[in-house]
């Protein structure tokens, strides 16, 4: 479950989805792509599927914040719907901003990052579906 906020921007809209551990997923409208989603992790792969829209974008992180544009028919069904699914696949050689080699993580032994898959229900869609109205 996740609430969503409305910020509207001089030069884009953005959805914010909160959670009891914070902001996390950002759908984004104008700015410099018409449509886009933002994360903040270093992750490879990221794939996204509301109602029958889907979205999956791999590619190698170089910063940590991700972030890729989307279709705007994938932006519709999120705010149609009210949810969407969601799975990312972080990237192994970095943890909290810090680039690691195999020998590095196994000297430190740290565990690698999980992949996840989450189902997300934005509770007060109502609220905000008509954030986008006005294009940025």
């Amino acid at each position: 479950m996740a609430t969503a906020i409305c910020n509207k921007r001089e030069n884009y809209n953005e959805i914010v989805l909160v959670t009891e551990l914070g902001k996390w997923f950002d759908l984004n409208q104008g700015g410099a792509d018409e449509y886009s989603v933002s994360l903040w992790e270093w992750y490879n792969t990221v794939a996204i599927r509301s109602g029958n829209e889907e979205f999956i974008y791999h590619s190698q992180p170089f910063v940590y914040r991700w972030n890729a544009p989307i279709p705007q028919t994938l932006a519709d069904e999120i705010l149609r719907t009210g949810d969407f699914e969601i799975y990312v696949e972080s990237n192994q050689y970095r943890s909290m901003g810090i680039m690691m080699d195999k020998e590095w993580k196994e000297e430190n032994k740290v565990f690698p990052n999980l992949n996840l898959k989450a189902n997300v229900i934005i509770q007060n869609i109502d609220e905000v579906r008509g954030c986008f109205d006005n294009n940025a």
